[in-house]
């Protein structure tokens, strides 16, 4: 049966990722089916947010890893503000132990893997409506696969978090020393225990922790 959040009425949807081609291809797929109707499209998390704050979709299709806002972060800021009608699918390229937890604590009604978003993404639709939780068996394999290792398991202290927030960011050490009000040695020391606690080598490798984490940062 098509997916409607209302009898007999065209679902809604906003769509977030920051890659082009899959925004295309997800498009193309909910106006191939007829019942959905496309009404914005963003590359930004937090423009995404602020679309559906104030478009009230049906539907929102989410990446989890965007700039600015992941999708999860989005689902946390609409449920925290009580403003969570719009079912929302997420999408990930990152299968970490801890994705559906976080997603289902903050209300999210599919997990996806986008390697197979297209050919999954009718189920999970379905099943969002129904109000099941569904995870694509691709997602649910490579979450079972993924290993819990130290970096994965660590205690972040709240300033950790804010460093790790701002190298996410792409700020350098010099503007983070003036946004915390720290010392450029300060900066460097904090970052340099995080880096040990996650395991992390480079910028590259803490980003892709963020992303893993669905930046679990609050």
């Amino acid at each position: 049966m098509p997916f409607s959040r209302h009898d007999n009425t065209i679902c809604t949807v906003i769509l977030a990722d920051d890659h082009g081609l899959i925004l295309q291809a997800v498009e193309g797929y909910l106006q191939r089916n007829g019942s959905y109707e496309v009404i914005s499209m963003h590359e930004d998390g937090n423009e995404a947010l602020q679309a559906i704050l104030e478009k009230k979709p049906d539907l929102a299709i989410l990446d989890n890893s965007m700039p600015r806002l992941t999708g999860i972060e989005i689902a946390r800021e609409l449920y925290r503000s009580g403003k969570n009608d719009t079912l929302i699918v997420l999408l990930t390229m990152y299968a970490h132990p801890h994705l559906l937890t976080e997603a289902k604590r903050w209300g999210i009604s599919a997990c996806v893997s986008k390697e197979d978003a297209t050919a999954e993404l009718g189920k999970a639709l379905v099943a969002a409506n129904s109000g099941d939780f569904y995870v694509s068996p691709k997602l649910a394999e490579e979450i079972k696969q993924a290993p819990l290792n130290e970096a994965e398991s660590v205690s972040l202290t709240p300033r950790e978090k804010q460093i790790l927030a701002t190298i996410v960011d792409g700020m350098t050490n010099k503007e983070i020393a003036d946004l915390l009000g720290l010392s450029t040695r300060t900066v460097d020391h904090h970052r340099e225990r995080l880096m040990r606690k996650i395991g992390a080598r480079n910028t590259a490798d803490v980003v892709r922790y963020a992303a893993q984490m669905g930046m679990r940062l609050k």
